[in-house]
Formats: C-alpha cells, structure tokens, sequence
C-alpha cells in the first residue's frame, strides 16, 4: 500500500498518483525516486547506484537540452505572438531557458552526487 504520510512529507517533489484508492498505488517521482524517495515500497537505491544513475540522467536529457537551446524556430508559436514581458525575443528567451535548465540540473545532480558519494 502506498504510504500516503511519506507522500505528504515530501512537498518540493510533485507525485503522479495512478489507480488512486483501487489498486497498488505507483508514483514517479520526477526522476529522483531512486535518490530521494520517501516510501518504503520504493526505496533509495544504493549510494554506488545513484552515483552511476545521476550522471546517465544528465546525459539522457543532454538531447532536450540541445533540440531547446539551438532550434532555430520558436517551439511554441503561440509564446512566439504573446506580448513580451522584457527585452528578450522568443529565441533569445527559448535560448536562456535551455542554457538555465542545463546548468540549473547540472548544478542539483552534481550536488546530489556529491551527497551520495560523502555517504557512501
């Protein structure tokens, strides 16, 4: 059964619940349930593990990193015709924000490896 009071500890993660109140309940965790999960049905994985998973995550998402940052058109063409909000284009903004997300997520994954290679 799912533990809901460790669900509820864990406000900074958002859960996708499935089958809610029939079945077995399963969440993802956003990609950090083997880091960081707070459930006894589905544990942390081991130090050695999240240390090899943490920098195959980084490269898996290397690809949507590269498609966001250096696409030549605009992904949302809807953002495209909004009204905007500072001095940025849409492709200069779509450009910073695939820049921010890879080093904002290489910034917490080397962090978190870090953790995981103290403790183990």
């Amino acid at each position: 059964m799912f533990d809901y009071r460790s669900a509820r500890r864990c406000r900074g993660i958002s859960f996708i619940f499935l089958d809610r109140g029939k079945y077995k309940q399963a969440y993802i965790c956003d990609g950090w349930w083997p880091i960081a999960s707070p459930s006894r049905e589905f544990p942390t994985a081991a130090y050695a593990t999240q240390m090899l998973y943490l920098p195959a995550v980084l490269i898996g998402m290397t690809p949507v990193f590269a498609y966001i940052t250096f696409s030549q058109d605009v992904l949302y063409p809807t953002y495209e015709y909004a009204p905007r909000i500072s001095s940025l284009t849409a492709a200069g903004d779509q450009l910073l924000a695939g820049a921010m997300m890879k080093l904002i997520g290489m910034s917490v994954a080397i962090t978190a490896f870090g953790v995981s290679f103290y403790r183990w």
